[in-house]
């Protein structure tokens, strides 16, 4: 039996939105990470901003230590709460909410040095950036009522079409 071709001329992983098999030794890093902080034991008493500071500095340790790229995801798991109260607390005007923020700008700035540096594909950044970061690509143009359109005589006009190429 032959090989399977994997790329080039006739092979499977050709086209962008094909990815080849996972890598074993990249998955076992990214579930031992993971792992790491599911087995952290009860962090629900993660309630105090000194905390929650310590976690999320020792989330971000980790990350160095071990080369994990950091995310939004991870550092939910890290505190041992869910993505959505992530979000609350973050919300919240208080430390706590300070410091989920200054995390998740920590996070933001990461990605922005891996994209610029062509680490990171520019798609899933712009995905994270839309939706963790609140970057956004649209332009609000504001009309005030009761502003008036300038007059401009319509021979002015007819004349400004007449230059048109056909």
């Amino acid at each position: 039996m032959s090989e399977e071709k994997l790329t080039g001329r006739g092979g499977k992983y050709n086209f962008p939105s094909s990815v080849p098999p996972e890598d074993p030794e990249i998955v076992k890093a990214a579930l031992g990470s993971v792992l790491h902080w599911y087995n952290r034991g009860n962090v629900s008493k993660c309630n105090t901003a000194e905390e929650v500071q310590t976690r999320c500095e020792e989330y971000i340790a980790e990350c160095y230590e071990t080369g994990q790229r950091m995310t939004v995801e991870k550092l939910a798991l890290a505190l041992g709460i869910t993505r959505e109260t992530l979000w609350k607390w973050e919300q919240m005007n208080d430390e706590r909410g300070n410091i989920i923020k200054k995390a998740k700008d920590c996070i933001a700035s990461y990605d922005a040095d891996m994209v610029t540096a062509g680490k990171m594909n520019p798609v899933p950044y712009i995905f994270r950036a839309k939706n963790y970061y609140g970057m956004r690509d649209q332009v609000d143009i504001v009309a005030t009522p009761g502003q008036q359109l300038q007059d401009i005589p319509a021979e002015d006009v007819a004349n400004k079409y007449a230059e048109l190429p056909e």
